[in-house]
């Protein structure tokens, strides 16, 4: 991700092998700073990327999936910035192909007709929300050009981090179960060392067995 990072102020790690980076402002040819990050982490990573641009998140990945469905006739790169160019894609692209779009929403979405991601982009965005949720309207705005889903620059860091598990076999002996506790909140530590957090509380819990 660094060699991302050399491209934008700001980016936001989606996955292990994905980020949204904020343009913002740029202007210039995008298909030529595509081809740039193309051949940047080519050459420090040995990788090839697809990359995509558009307006919004949604917009970004629909172009990012266009990169890598015709990587031959796009070369891997895809820019949806403008209404006709967006709009063509849309009304090929299958709706269980749009982010935040999964298998079990999109059978629904086609029940009720939105089978591209053109039909969800021009369904009325009330019906949307009242019908699933204020996130299936907030795509179908993202796919109109309108920003909803802003970059998040990090995860939030967790309010609590648990390690609970069932004892392996019965424990009748205080030691056993002084054992066990200890691996368990040993397993505790180690995840939120990994996180880099601190903790002002530790709470220790056992299951308490019937007629006990």
């Amino acid at each position: 991700m660094r060699v991302l990072e050399s491209f934008a102020p700001r980016i936001e790690v989606y996955s292990i092998d994905e980020s949204w980076l904020d343009f913002s402002g740029v202007q210039g040819d995008l298909e030529a700073l595509g081809r740039g990050i193309q051949l940047a982490v080519k050459k420090q990573v040995g990788i090839g990327v697809g990359v995509g641009f558009g307006p919004t998140k949604t917009l970004a990945k629909a172009a990012n999936f266009s990169a890598k469905k015709w990587r031959k006739e796009t070369g891997g790169g895809v820019v949806l910035m403008d209404e006709i160019r967006r709009d063509k894609l849309l009304q090929w692209m299958p709706v269980d192909e749009i982010w935040g779009i999964g298998r079990q929403l999109s059978k629904r979405l086609e029940l009720m007709g939105v089978k591209k991601a053109i039909d969800l982009q021009r369904y009325d965005r009330k019906s949307l929300r009242k019908l699933f949720n204020v996130n299936v309207e907030k795509t179908s705005m993202e796919l109109k050009g309108v920003y909803c889903y802003a970059l998040s620059e990090g995860a939030e860091p967790k309010q609590t981090i648990a390690s609970t598990r069932s004892f392996g076999e019965r424990i009748t002996e205080l030691q056993g179960l002084r054992e066990a506790v200890t691996t368990y909140t040993s397993r505790a530590c180690a995840k939120l060392r990994s996180e880099a957090q601190l903790s002002s509380c530790l709470q220790v819990f056992t299951p308490a067995c019937a007629g006990a």
